[in-house]
């Protein structure tokens, strides 16, 4: 036999069952692929049963000359490509293999050129097995979507032949944070997980189809009568391999009467919303599909098709929600919420529209509206010479795939003429499992810009400490769980976040805040700002001008606001004394005091911040002004501590004090504290 002078370790590698032929379509060389196709087990096998030629790869009936097929083929490539030449041409025979199979293949010819001799250049592949390739999911060998789809197809129309559809349920899987445990243990970690999930359904339900729909969506054709005690067994096996983690697997069932007739991929999308309406709800394992969930799945629908009009026509309206600091009470700032008041079903809850907008890639259409609206607020606050309440709106992790969200925001400022640090920019912590780099530039344009960036629901997500050692944001928005189940180990979690905040100079906000015990716990703390019920909900612009009137929340200025971002980072969280002053230059007012300050103020007599202010105003003449050349001095001193003692109902107190913060005319002086007297009486 000549040889080829084409490498066999090449044509080995090469994808598929390759052959080249002379022109007059004898052999001239074959790779193993091709061999195992035809079952030789060598290449002198293959060419003893081909006559090392093409006619002798065809089937007789199936022949045609390579130059015919070709000439067809080319023919109607060119037709499909307005008359422009082909590279290559398909063709598909049938062939009978050395053990007697026979196999249906397809593939492309092409010519090449080897050493200055053209040749004919084939690849084939066996229709079967691409079937299967297609059909079957490569990582867990359980069917594809459109096999699935088949095969729940064929057994609902043998069922209803023999009087007996409705025997059988569809079941669908989902595992909710799939993408945080990938992002915890590799792409490997995740595939190795998903062939377990596999195991444990091929395990419960071993005669049923099943079926990989997509990364971490997994179905179902179960038996009806004992459908959920088996799901929920399928479910508790796979949460319990998940144990410590913050990824679980949910299932939705949709069971089917005798007299309905509805399209597998209809039925597939109920089930779907049965699973998608308890994600939030770890510790159920299913959901049944009701008449409930059909009408939500008809909301989506409509959302889905509607959400341009609904835009165009004001249906979106834009709520905005108080936002306190602590140690003022004073309005620092509100953030944008979308509501949809629709024609046709009237208010429609924020989940009903924002989830699936998002899952859609549709949200942009609404980001972008809200983003404009807030501008446009601004704008009108400016022109009516009111007080400038700063904004903040939510920003979805698709935007950074939809649009271009600086330049977005970048024209909304210059159409309405704003300073950029009355927009904040939040971002949900869960947002940075996806494209993290691509998120990570972009936090750092809209900080290069100007732009406030917060971490909304920093604690829902698995990897809170991570985002904040890889991320650079402004604020974090304490997620408002931690508050719902207000207890003491909730208590020393939001401390802890409060402390490591202002250790690495990031200020803290937390939502959901609905009792006035949880203003004392945050503001005891330190937490900077609070959002929640306590302090109003959300609501139209106009209704919260007069929510504030009623409520006395007073809006700071935009100076005031810089001194307490400055001060706010000050840990108060500590043993020695400590209480914060703030001066307008002319008095002086306790804003806050520690526990331990408490303590010293009870142990000469005084009840609280209250007393103590009220003995500040009601000092006499010459001990105002000692008061207040005490405080320019500390001020011009800042930012060394600088020490007094004053004499109070015959007790010495050592006061030691510096300014955290200021501007001329207004400062915030930190100051400590001790009981000299007593601490010489205990000698």
């Amino acid at each position: 036999m000549e040889s080829t002078n084409v490498s066999d370790e090449v044509l080995n590698l090469m994808p598929g069952a390759v052959a080249l032929f002379r022109a007059d379509e004898s052999i001239f060389c074959a790779n193993e692929a091709m061999q195992d196709m035809y079952d030789c087990q060598s290449q002198r096998e293959f060419f003893e049963l081909t006559g090392a030629s093409f006619r002798g790869m065809v089937l007789p009936e199936h022949y045609e000359s390579i130059a015919m097929m070709v000439e067809k083929a080319m023919q109607h490539g060119s037709a499909l490509q307005g008359g422009l030449p082909v590279s290559y041409s398909y063709l598909s025979f049938c062939i009978c293999t050395k053990t007697g199979r026979f196999r249906s293949v397809e593939g492309s010819i092409r010519r090449v050129c080897h050493r200055g001799v053209w040749l004919w250049s084939l690849l084939l592949v066996d229709v079967y097995a691409r079937f299967l390739a297609v059909e079957r999911d490569a990582l867990t060998n359980l069917m594809g979507r459109h096999l699935f789809f088949s095969k729940v197809s064929e057994r609902e129309e043998a069922d209803r032949a023999e009087g007996v559809y409705g025997r059988d349920a569809l079941a669908y899987f989902n595992l909710t944070n799939f993408k945080q445990y990938n992002a915890t243990y590799g792409a490997e970690g995740g595939d190795d997980f998903l062939r377990k999930i596999a195991t444990v359904l091929r395990h419960t339900f071993p005669d049923a189809p099943l079926a990989r729909m997509s990364s971490d969506i997994f179905m179902a054709l179960v038996p009806a009568g004992d459908a959920q005690s088996r799901i929920e067994e399928a479910v508790q096996e796979v949460n319990g391999l998940l144990e410590g983690e913050n990824t679980y697997l949910h299932a939705g069932i949709r069971y089917f009467s005798p007299q309905e007739r509805v399209p597998v991929s209809m039925a597939c999308e109920q089930a779907k919303a049965a699973c998608d309406s308890i994600k939030k709800e770890r510790s159920r394992a299913y959901c049944i599909f009701s008449e409930h969930l059909r009408q939500e799945l008809e909301i989506r629908s409509y959302v889905i098709s509607h959400i341009d009009e609904a835009v165009e026509n004001g249906y979106i309206e834009i709520y905005y929600q108080p936002v306190v600091r602590t140690l003022t009470g004073k309005l620092a700032g509100m953030e944008a919420l979308a509501r949809w008041r629709d024609p046709v079903y009237g208010f429609l809850r924020p989940d009903q529209f924002i989830p699936v907008l998002e899952e859609e890639r549709l949200i942009d259409k609404l980001d972008r509206y809200v983003i404009r609206e807030c501008g446009r607020q601004l704008r009108r606050q400016i022109d009516a010479h009111r007080p400038i309440v700063p904004i903040s709106f939510n920003v979805s992790r698709m935007d950074f795939q939809l649009m271009d969200v600086l330049s977005e925001i970048e024209a909304v400022v210059r159409e309405n003429e704003l300073p950029r640090d009355y927009l904040r920019i939040e971002i949900t912590e869960t947002a940075m499992v996806q494209d993290s780099d691509k998120i990570l530039k972009m936090i750092d344009r809209f900080r290069g810009n100007g732009y406030s960036v917060w971490l909304d629901d920093f604690g829902s997500g698995y990897s809170s400490l991570n985002v904040l050692k890889d991320y650079h944001f402004d604020e974090l928005k304490i997620d408002m769980e931690f508050l719902r189940a207000f207890n003491d180990t909730s208590r020393k979690i939001i401390t802890s976040v409060v402390m490591m905040a202002k250790a690495i100079g990031i200020h803290t906000l937390a939502e959901g805040v609905e009792t006035r015990e949880q203003v004392r716990f945050l503001r005891s703390i330190g937490c900077e700002k609070i959002q929640g019920y306590h302090y109003g909900r959300p609501m139209p612009y106009d209704e919260l001008l007069v929510h504030c009137q009623e409520r006395h929340l007073r809006a700071e200025t935009r100076e005031e606001a810089r001194i307490y971002e400055k001060a706010g980072l000050f840990n108060v969280i500590m043993a020695s004394p400590v209480a914060l002053f703030l001066d307008d230059g002319r008095n002086l007012y306790m804003a806050y005091e520690n526990d331990a300050y408490r303590k010293v103020m009870k142990g000469v007599g005084i009840s609280g911040r209250r007393a103590v202010n009220w003995i500040i105003h009601s000092l006499d003449d010459a001990r105002k002004e000692r008061l207040r050349a005490y405080a320019d001095r500390v001020t011009r001193n800042r930012p060394c501590k600088v020490s007094e003692t004053f004499l109070l109902d015959g007790r010495r107190l050592r006061v030691r004090a510096k300014t955290l913060a200021g501007l001329p005319g207004f400062h915030i002086h930190m100051a400590e504290i001790v009981d000299l007297t007593r601490d010489a009486d205990s000698l």
